[in-house]
């Protein structure tokens, strides 16, 4: 399998370092400047000579990240499938263990860097704003219990009707109730509940599906999972993480805080 890498820019020199830049044949982006200049010794070509190659034979990376949806599109024109002759780099990990090399993005890591500026300027704003939303978008009735996975400094607890149980689950002790569990280490608390909330975490943890496939175990029958998608934090086409469960959840109501960031709310089937 020959590797080549669609987007020659910044975000794609974030991503490439010179262990997996080994693997790969050469590199393609649409700048004129950036054609004909080599990066770590491969050189980048027009995106037209991808259609000289066999297409069975190579795997195209793309690694560029605001003009992804164009990129998509034209190697969709050009007869290229996505999953099968191309992907984004973001999606490597978790999904396709045939190409190991591209597999981990690390998440975490640039998430721990940002985290501390992040709280001090947000920690009051967006974490509200969303638990407003999600306790609006969720079903209250009959339900006892709350399962909080990456409930920070817990602003969903106050929105709670006061009888439900709550569970606040992160990675490190940010309140007094916090119980600590690491999604990037697999660790994930023996907890059913009626609700289970994934909100602002998905896009910043380096095992997606692994979570997701733990939220939906830990939702107990006729309950609800709250879980958003934010394409901008690298968690592009998450949603489709989650088909695979269409007999066991179904979608009943979601809403986009802007144009990138959706949650959705899903019911768990009885029986």
């Amino acid at each position: 399998m020959r590797y080549i890498l669609y987007g020659a820019s910044k975000y794609m020199q974030e991503r490439v370092d010179e262990n997996r830049i080994q693997y790969v044949d050469y590199i393609v982006d649409k700048s004129e400047e950036l054609v004909g200049q080599k990066y770590l010794g491969k050189e980048i070509k027009q995106p037209d000579v991808l259609l000289e190659e066999k297409k069975d034979d190579i795997f195209i990376v793309i690694t560029a990240f605001r003009q992804l949806y164009s990129i998509e599109y034209d190697l969709k024109q050009m007869g290229f499938e996505r999953g099968k002759h191309f992907e984004w780099i973001g999606r490597m990990y978790n999904h396709y263990p045939n190409h190991s090399v591209w597999w981990k993005c690390q998440k975490s890591e640039y998430w721990k860097k940002d985290e501390d500026a992040w709280r001090k300027e947000y920690q009051n704003e967006v974490p509200h704003e969303r638990a407003q939303l999600v306790a609006k978008m969720i079903d209250w009735t009959g339900a006892e219990s709350v399962l909080d996975l990456g409930s920070g400094s817990e602003p969903m607890r106050q929105l709670l009707p006061k009888e439900i149980a709550y569970y606040p689950v992160d990675y490190k002790q940010l309140t007094g109730n916090t119980l600590v569990f690491d999604f990037n280490q697999k660790q994930f608390p023996d907890i059913k509940a009626d609700i289970v909330i994934l909100i602002g975490v998905v896009g910043y943890v380096d095992y997606e599906v692994w979570l997701i496939d733990q939220a939906v175990r830990a939702i107990k029958s006729g309950g609800q999972l709250a879980i958003s998608f934010h394409y901008s934090t690298g968690n592009y086409n998450a949603f489709d993480f989650i088909t695979k469960y269409r007999n066991v959840i179904q979608c009943v109501d979601y809403a986009f805080r802007t144009e990138s960031y959706g949650i959705f709310l899903f019911k768990k089937i009885d029986g």
